[in-house]
């Protein structure tokens, strides 16, 4: 009841001010705060008590300017080198990466982020515009330049963006095509499959057509990486070595290391002659004192095997080779290629919780946090358009509605029961379905999975039937079709746990949600 009060409130200011002044008045209602890194990690210290929330004040705009809302943090491994600053190795001199990655204590932190716009002097940016880039955390911000911001293309959700084409996904797969070179029929091995950057090399290896195989932390991310088709072990249950033998007994031609230390030695025991391994990550040594890290003791085998060993970062790339990986990884999100995968943790407060939970390894896929929009459409300034009324300001608030829906939607599950936290299907621009999974068990949202990709096919005919009974149908061009599984690992209420099925977008009408071959289509029972 009271966030459909607070949605007309919002629509009654919208509707007399005009988006682009109601925006900065609903902007300035909140405080605004700002995560500050206080110190270096030391032995006494937990992650969680380097970093401190401060209010501090909302910024006022000039001539050109532009006031941006965080939406989304990205939650990386290598923000434990950022605070270790010059501490991350002996020396660290002549290295662009430790002058980048060396937070400043007493600053407020700089790090990958989605943002939206809620005010503008900048002929450059509109109100409800989403951008990413390298962004202060505070809630508001503004930057003395908006150069490192670059727009978001419509039509695909920012958090799909941000796991699917952000920087640890170009990661991924510009060093698993142009550093692992693979060709068609050769073996490859990731290691830490099913975090943020493996997942994507995983999936352009296999794109490529290679046979692929891996490792993860836990059994749940086994079967994830099982339903992709690619065979894994947790090597938590046996050592990197006997894993790698018995999924590659012949050995593998190409590795793409995330991990280092022991699983490093281990890829250079089963590593081909005239093999390339790929150096992306050493996350299990990020946390380890210079004089404690994993030596590695058979690097001679480089020499006898002649293997092509090299490390990567996403700049090092050139411009030719990320504009392929950009328009690559756009296809491959629309003709299902390539699978979105990511743990959300909702609010901005829990930054330093989700931090921990990211390098205690309860993410499976791209880690980040969200925070909610103050605006939820993305060209709400259309409202200031003559003739906007409080009935359309509703319309442009998806995600308030979608909340409201789900008040009223119960699904359960015909097949076989399961539950999931949510199971919903959104129309994006007329581009593309996605289709969102969300539950904290992987195994259900891996049953969920199947059964949608077996379904969805079957939309065209759905909607030939559907829309002689249905006049207000919207006119739903062919799309593309993707899935996205968020696994949320607490910060959840009560209303994430309900079952959910969401066609307000696929179907105008909400009698259609009770029509047989609606029912049939997913494969659930809906009840209003």
């Amino acid at each position: 009841r009271l966030k459909l009060d607070i949605a007309r409130l919002r629509s009654i200011i919208i509707f007399f001010l005009g988006a682009g002044k109601a925006s900065l008045l609903l902007t300035m209602a909140g405080q605004n705060y700002e995560w500050i890194f206080k110190s270096r990690p030391s032995k006494s210290a937990t992650l969680t008590s380097l970093f401190e929330r401060k209010p501090c004040s909302m910024p006022t705009l000039g001539d050109g300017e532009v006031l941006f809302a965080v939406h989304i943090i990205s939650l990386d491994p290598t923000m434990r080198n950022a605070m270790a600053g010059d501490e991350a190795a002996e020396r660290t001199e002549g290295s662009s990466y430790y002058t980048m990655m060396n937070w400043t204590p007493g600053q407020v932190i700089n790090w990958y982020a989605v943002a939206q716009v809620v005010e503008s002097k900048s002929a450059d940016f509109d109100v409800g515009d989403m951008v990413m880039g390298m962004a202060p955390l505070r809630k508001f911000f503004t930057t003395p330049t908006t150069q490192q911001f670059k727009k978001l293309p419509p039509g695909i959700p920012p958090e799909t963006i941000m796991a699917s084409m952000g920087v640890t996904a170009m990661t991924g797969y510009l060093g698993a095509k142009y550093t692992g070179c693979p060709k068609a029929g050769e073996t490859v091995f990731v290691s830490a499959a099913a975090g943020a950057t493996g997942l994507v090399a995983c999936q352009t290896f296999k794109a490529l057509g290679c046979n692929v195989f891996g490792s993860a932390g836990t059994d749940q991310k086994v079967s994830l990486l099982q339903s992709l088709g690619i065979q894994a072990f947790n090597y938590k249950n046996e050592t990197y070595l006997s894993g790698m033998r018995r999924l590659c007994p012949q050995g593998f031609d190409v590795a793409f290391d995330n991990v280092g230390g022991e699983c490093l030695e281990a890829m250079l025991e089963m590593v081909n002659e005239f093999g390339r391994i790929v150096l992306c990550g050493a996350i299990s040594q990020y946390d380890t004192p210079p004089e404690q890290k994993h030596g590695i003791r058979n690097l001679f085998h480089a020499i006898a095997k002649q293997v092509h060993i090299k490390g990567i970062l996403v700049y090092g790339f050139t411009a030719e080779q990320q504009e392929d990986c950009q328009n690559t990884l756009t296809q491959w999100m629309q003709d299902g290629t390539v699978q979105d995968t990511s743990t959300i943790i909702e609010g901005f407060d829990e930054f330093p919780d989700a931090l921990m939970g990211l390098f205690a390894g309860k993410n499976t896929g791209k880690m980040m946090v969200r925070e909610a929009l103050p605006i939820c459409n993305s060209k709400i300034s259309t409202l200031d358009q003559p003739g906007a009324s409080a009935a359309a300001a509703v319309a442009a608030e998806p995600r308030i509605a979608d909340e409201a829906r789900t008040e009223h939607e119960t699904v359960q599950t015909a097949a076989a029961q399961i539950e999931l936290l949510s199971a919903r299907i959104v129309d994006q621009s007329g581009k593309f379905y996605t289709i969102e999974i969300h539950s904290t068990d992987q195994q259900n949202v891996d049953f969920a999975l199947r059964k949608l990709t077996r379904r969805y096919r079957e939309f065209a005919a759905l909607d030939t039937e559907l829309r002689p009974r249905h006049q207000a149908l919207p006119t739903l061009p062919e799309k593309s079709v993707f899935f996205r599984r968020t696994f949320k690992h607490g910060f959840m209420d009560d209303r994430e746990r309900r079952l959910g099925a969401y066609l307000s977008a696929l179907v105008a009408d909400p009698a259609a949600v009770t029509e047989p071959s609606v029912q049939r289509f997913l494969g659930v029972e809906c009840r209003a």
